[in-house]
């Protein structure tokens, strides 16, 4: 199973990454500064995850 890259919801991810950016010390001036950042940080691991030929399931997807 390691061609699969496993990913939460959108907005659990989203929590996660900005929980890591705050504890690297990163701030926003405003929420659509930070939803930027996650944006273009998901967008490139959907990217390298397709590139590298790998199957995206996410939570609410069977595992079957």
């Amino acid at each position: 199973m390691e061609n699969i890259e496993r990913l939460k919801r959108y907005g659990e991810e989203m929590d996660q990454f900005l929980n890591i950016q705050f504890e690297k010390g990163v701030r926003y001036d405003s929420p659509v500064e930070a939803y930027e950042d996650f944006k273009n940080y998901y967008d490139k691991r959907l990217k390298v995850a397709g590139q590298a030929g790998k199957r995206i399931v996410t939570d609410r997807d069977s595992f079957t």
